[in-house]
């Protein structure tokens, strides 16, 4: 009987605190699950923003493949009117310059905003390790807090067993 009522009393002290860090561990468990789709959301918006950066940079090289197009053909034309008259050269001529210099412009945009995409990938990954490396410590801290409650628990069965 009063090892009966030592359990009860060490199950009535024990319990308590074994729900409390079950229910920790279920607040964690959705405090990671909250986390983990903040981060597939941020993800997905970094990932639109990037496809729409392409989008735009896609139009970019279309643009300079126009104009390197359209730059072949006002040089077949130019060469033509050079025979028969040489007036447009210069003006030709500028247009090249300014299409080059567009494109040396548009690679330097490119390359900056590849560049700034690189980046923030880097910077969502180092995130996502360090927001991972918590939650795993602090899974660790409450199996440790948990094992510690189990071990208290078992000392007390023993030592009451002992008593009797």
């Amino acid at each position: 009987e009063s090892l009966e009522a030592a359990a009860a009393v060490a199950s009535s002290t024990i319990a308590p605190k074994l729900d409390e860090l079950k229910e920790a561990v279920a607040k964690r468990g959705e405090d990671v699950k909250l986390a983990l789709a903040s981060a597939r959301l941020q993800s997905s918006s970094l990932t639109a923003d990037a496809e729409a950066r392409k989008a735009r940079l896609r139009g970019v090289v279309d643009d300079i493949k126009r104009l390197e197009e359209r730059l072949a053909r006002d040089r077949d034309r130019a060469d033509a009117a050079r025979l028969q008259a040489g007036r447009d050269e210069d003006a030709l001529s500028e247009e090249a310059d300014a299409a080059r210099s567009k494109a040396a412009r548009d690679a330097d945009d490119l390359d900056a905003l590849a560049r700034r995409l690189d980046g923030s990938e880097e910077q969502c990954k180092a995130e996502a390790a360090a927001r991972f490396e918590r939650r795993r410590a602090r899974r660790a801290e409450l199996a440790r807090a948990l094992d510690g409650a189990e071990a208290i628990a078992r000392r007390r069965l023993a030592m009451n067993a002992e008593l009797r």
